[in-house]
């Protein structure tokens, strides 16, 4: 419930009925959480990142295919190391759990260089993914980083197709 608060309060969300029922669309990946990192300061919840995992294919390869999401910190704790800390933890946790590579999604102009810190780069083209609808998507905002395979991270990267990350946007 902190976890959920905090995620609402670091993320803006004046949107309209359609645009609540696109992100509803969208974030229906709940089931492939492996975990979450926090930051706690006395005994309050200060930040945190959701892990997850799925397995999927991309060029007839075999993935495993490990996510960042919902990284947020408290405003007035930012710019103090905190998510840094948060996602190198999160990072470690999709290395012991076998990931072939990390993905996430962002604003990159805005915050390439924080997810710099912990090795992601820009995918610089598209992803895909199916909504709950069945509906297909194809975003921009994708940034990846190698955890246990840099060749399969470098395939992603270097891909000439769009990279499908399965069901549900992290």
């Amino acid at each position: 419930v902190q976890f959920e608060r905090l995620i609402r309060e670091s993320f803006v969300w004046h949107q309209s009925g359609k645009e609540k029922q696109r992100e509803y669309d969208i974030f229906c990946s709940k089931k492939n959480e492996i975990g979450y990192v926090v930051a706690m300061e006395n005994n309050l919840l200060i930040g945190g990142v959701v892990v997850l995992k799925r397995n999927l294919v991309f060029n007839q390869d075999k993935i495993v295919l490990g996510g960042i999401g919902g990284v947020s910190v408290k405003v007035e704790k930012r710019r103090k190391g905190i998510a840094t800390a948060l996602l190198e933890k999160g990072m470690k946790i999709l290395k012991q759990s076998k990931c072939d590579l990390a993905y996430l999604c962002t604003d990159i102009n805005k915050l390439k260089n924080l997810y710099a810190k912990v090795s992601f780069v820009p995918l610089n083209h598209p992803h895909t993914f199916l909504g709950r609808s069945g509906k297909r998507y194809t975003e921009y905002d994708a940034m990846v980083a190698p955890v246990n395979s840099p060749e399969k991270f470098k395939a992603v990267l270097n891909g000439n197709n769009p990279f499908d990350i399965g069901r549900g946007n992290w």
